[in-house]
């Protein structure tokens, strides 16, 4: 046995140095479960935003439809009511191109903004609290 084990074991470094370990091993299991807990959550929403939107397209499809019908029959004809409606929305896709980096700005600061909170209210939570804090 060297003087090296010897202060080592003197100073019980080994214990600090497993517990180091230990607690670094934690950690990062900790870390892969709040990972793991905002990816989950993360899909889920993104799963009910993304069912959300199919209702809502196939609502407005619906609608869509019926108003052409509709625009058939007070028009006479059996397709000016369709193509009025194909007009109205190709003019909002025109205006969707017109406004599309300020959309998309919009978009991203405000997707950016939630992330960002989600992730400091879920994951500050388990953060433990400084040995400065205490005193």
């Amino acid at each position: 046995m060297g003087i090296k084990d010897k202060v080592m074991e003197w100073l019980h470094l080994d214990d600090l140095i497993d517990n180091g370990k230990k607690y670094l091993d934690a950690r990062i299991e900790l870390v892969k479960l709040e990972v793991s807990e905002l990816l989950t959550n993360l899909i889920s929403a993104l799963i009910v935003v993304f069912t959300i939107l199919f209702f809502c397209l196939m609502m407005l499809a619906f609608l869509s439809i019926a108003l052409g019908a509709f625009l058939n029959e007070k028009m006479n004809s059996q397709y000016a009511g369709y193509l009025v409606m194909g007009g109205i929305f190709l003019l909002l896709i025109v205006g969707l191109f017109i406004y599309l980096p300020q959309i998309k700005n919009k978009i991203r600061s405000y997707c950016g903004k939630l992330i960002y909170d989600f992730m400091d209210n879920n994951i500050s939570k388990t953060t433990p609290p400084n040995d400065h804090d205490n005193k």
